[in-house]
């Protein structure tokens, strides 16, 4: 089980935020049973406020803040990523996706009961298999043998 603390800066009545009015009360700490109760873990935006708001905790919670303290992986940035192609085909919602382990082609399976197999460098269909008759939830290529396998609503499991 997590504990999620959450921590909020809380205007004065001159409309400054200060350390010093955190410590007169104006910092809210907010403790849930479950990381996913907040909408998943939450950290601590300004050290000075964890530092004041850790002075009236216990050891246990002070050191569960210590720990998310050190574990927050600042995220790199990276050029936001562009639309290459659009490839339809499916006439059901497409479900599950598999790449072959060359990076020939890869393979789509939908709702519309059809396994299509595209190529990779030109997004044309190559070809379209058959065998299901509910939808399909899953693929897997393999990466040793020259196999497709394809599970579905059906509770099948088929190898192509």
């Amino acid at each position: 089980m997590f504990v999620c603390v959450c921590i909020y800066r809380v205007k004065t009545a001159g409309g400054a935020s200060s350390a010093a009015a955190a410590a007169a009360g104006s910092t809210a700490l907010i403790l849930a049973g479950d990381a996913a109760a907040s909408g998943g873990a939450a950290g601590i935006v300004d050290p000075k406020l964890a530092l004041i708001a850790t002075e009236n905790m216990d050891a246990r919670t002070q050191l569960i803040l210590k720990n998310r303290q050190k574990n927050y992986v600042k995220p790199v940035w990276h050029a936001p990523w562009k639309l290459k192609t659009v490839i339809s085909g499916h006439t059901g919602w497409v479900r599950c996706i598999a790449v072959d382990p060359a990076n020939e082609w890869f393979c789509t399976g939908a709702a519309d009961r059809t396994i299509k197999i595209w190529d990779l460098a030109s997004g044309t269909l190559k070809l379209t298999l058959t065998g299901h008759i509910n939808t399909i939830r899953g693929l897997a290529v393999s990466d040793r043998h020259p196999y497709l396998f394809s599970c579905a609503e059906d509770k099948k499991v088929l190898c192509t």
